[in-house]
Order: C-alpha cells, then structure tokens, then sequence
C-alpha cells in the first residue's frame, strides 16, 4: 500500500465534500456515501442507509450555506486495514469575507471510509461539535 498516495484521496474525498456542500448540491454530497452508510449529524440525528442521507440533505442543505464558506481538514488518518481508514476532520464555518462564525462554532467529524472498488466511500460517519471550554 502507498499510504501517501491513500492519504491523499481521503484528502480528495473530504475536498469533494466540502465542495459539495459549499455549492449546496446534494447528488454529489450523497454519492460520497457508500449505498449502506451510517451518519450521525452535528445534533445526534442518526441517517441509516445512503436514501435517508439524501433526504435528510434534501431538507438541510439548500440555502445553508448561503452566507457561509466551509472548511474541511483533514487531521489524522488512522488506518485500521488497508481499505478501511478512520478520518479526524477539522471542521469550520467562515463569513463570505473570511471571518470565522463564531456562533456554528468548530466541528470534530470522524468519518469512518472504506475503499469500494477502487474509491474511498464514507461509511461510518459521526459529525461532533467541540464543545466551549467555559
């Protein structure tokens, strides 16, 4: 295994989803999603199966991200087997000038992919706020 190379198109799996979402299409957010994928969003909503992720998108996404520019980085990559890697993501919201939101706070996705055919799929995904040290 080239572990660089595999890095590097988990890297473009999360680049493709952050892409995704800050063009509000949801087709190409849904089809980063292996058919039987788990996904647990930011407020504790479980979504079984790649058909309740896309309705669930269908309802959210559009016009979410209109005054908005996310970040999605990738920050550690733990592979478990070869075609099985857990993925940290740093996760955040900026203003159309760049200025951080302050009020969506920052994100601790662990994406769970596994390599189909060839193409790393989001298979086990669990999207985390950070929690506000007081």
């Amino acid at each position: 295994m080239d572990r660089q190379a595999e890095i590097t198109a988990i890297e473009h799996v999360v680049a493709a989803l952050e892409h995704a979402q800050r063009e509000e299409l949801v087709e190409e957010f849904v089809s980063l999603f292996r058919e039987d994928a788990i996904w647990t969003t930011r407020a504790g909503k479980l979504l079984v199966g790649r058909g309740a992720i896309a309705a669930f998108t269908k309802q959210v996404l559009p016009g979410a991200m209109r005054e908005l520019i996310p970040s999605y980085e990738v920050v550690h990559v733990l592979f478990i087997r070869e075609d099985v890697a857990a993925v940290k993501v740093r996760q955040r919201y900026f203003s159309l000038t760049g200025e951080p939101v302050i009020e969506l706070g920052e994100g601790t996705p662990m994406y769970v992919m596994s390599k189909e055919d060839g193409q790393w799929r989001l298979t086990a995904n669990q999207n985390t706020a950070v929690a506000v040290e007081a």
